[in-house]
């Protein structure tokens, strides 16, 4: 809380006078970073709101993690947690070095003026744009650079089942188990439906707002490789928000496939009343949505990039 009191005051108030001043260069080049605070907060206040449906997410997926018997069950839960610790991996490392390169470039010039001085001290970028009222930036570089930045992912998959050569209560556990699935499924997408909805919305305008801050600042590389490299871990970040979306919406997809070219019609009469049900719900897919809105897939994610190239569009008309 500390830290997100002593960026974001400063900050605003930097982009308070901006905005006073009409200064538009200072406006889309604080703009971008107190956006991405906002979502960290977003993040962390959604966790806080929704803990107790999280902590029933979690209990319930290791409750049937011990359940599971079948050797095949288990090999492919483990494979999905594998994939998923990947991806996550991959998420860190990947904004990690985007954070390392957008801290050092400020840097750039103070470390020239200790390996090469020149007669006069070489200008200071700050890390950020911020204004505390009684300091002065170019005064007190050291003590006003500084940086904020949370990340979380979500990834949760299921997948279908063979019903051959099963007998009737193994297959029933396996309706029951899609069913405690959709019912995992309903308790991530209520967790989660609000944060994605502003998420997306605010994410869009930092894509558009630093794709014009790159633009703007093409005359001044350091402040234009910044922009770069914060526009690119913004669409990554953007893309793996959307990819759970797109691999619960596959897999719930090749459920139904799988559904329907198995033996279904050699399986016992009363078994096939229960399995109906099954195939009917495996139907409707499990999209993942931003408040009902807006559902997370990688078609939806092409289309967001999109709209931000027209808003970008937009924003360079309004400078001009």
């Amino acid at each position: 809380m500390c830290g997100f009191i002593s960026f974001f005051g400063p900050t605003s108030m930097q982009l308070y006078d901006a905005i006073r001043n009409k200064d538009f260069d200072n406006v889309i080049l604080n703009l971008p970073h107190i956006l991405t605070v906002l979502i960290s907060v977003a993040k962390i206040l959604n966790i806080y709101s929704n803990k107790t449906l999280f902590r029933k997410l979690f209990n319930s997926l290791e409750e049937d993690w011990k359940l599971l018997e079948s050797k095949n069950e288990l090999q492919m839960l483990d494979k999905f947690t594998k994939h998923g610790y990947k991806l996550a991996c991959l998420y860190r490392r990947t904004l990690l070095i985007a954070l390392v390169i957008f801290l050092s470039l400020p840097l750039y010039n103070p470390v020239l003026d200790i390996i090469i001085p020149l007669n006069e001290t070489r200008q200071r970028n700050n890390v950020f744009q911020v204004h505390y009222g009684v300091l002065d930036n170019e005064e007190h570089f050291y003590i006003v650079s500084q940086i904020q930045k949370t990340a979380e992912n979500n990834f949760v998959e299921k997948n279908g089942t063979n019903i051959r050569n099963i007998g009737y209560d193994a297959f029933k556990e396996c309706v029951m188990m899609h069913y405690k699935c959709l019912q995992l499924y309903d308790v991530l997408e209520k967790c989660c439906r609000n944060l994605y909805l502003i998420t997306m919305v605010l994410n869009a305008i930092i894509l558009s707002v630093t794709a014009v801050e790159v633009i703007v600042f093409l005359d001044r590389p350091a402040e234009a490789i910044r922009a770069i490299v914060y526009l690119i871990a913004e669409q990554f970040h953007l893309y793996m928000f959307s990819l759970p979306g797109q691999t619960l919406l596959d897999q719930s997809v090749e459920l139904a496939n799988k559904i329907y070219d198995s033996d279904w019609y050699k399986i016992p009469t009363k078994a096939q009343k229960v399995f109906y049900l099954m195939q009917v719900r495996s139907n409707k897919p499990c999209i993942l949505t931003a408040a009902g809105i807006y559902e997370m897939n990688i078609e939806s994610f092409g289309i967001t990039v999109k709209a931000c190239m027209s808003y970008f569009t937009m924003f360079l008309s309004l400078r001009e």
